[in-house]
């Protein structure tokens, strides 16, 4: 069984997981986020705003600032749990 890295309640009531090994993709993909884990997981309990997909309404973008930027952290809800 994959290693989950982080699970964290969000601000809508249901909890986001990652495991170690989609971690390590994401970081392939944005490297700029490495060693923003607490970011990422502060992002999703307390944002400044949430939207929701307009192409798929199970994903969610949760919205905080990190200047001099914004940090968008993406999480798909299905049967009640979050990634």
């Amino acid at each position: 069984m994959p290693e989950v890295m982080f699970s964290v309640p969000t601000s809508l009531g249901f909890s986001v997981r990652t495991t170690r090994e989609y971690w390590t993709l994401i970081l392939r993909k944005h490297p700029e986020v490495t060693g923003k884990e607490d970011e990422v997981q502060r992002c999703l309990q307390e944002p400044e705003q949430v939207r929701r997909s307009k192409q798929d309404q199970a994903v969610y973008l949760f919205y905080r600032a990190l200047p001099p930027y914004h940090l968008v952290v993406v999480a798909r809800r299905l049967d009640g749990d979050g990634f």
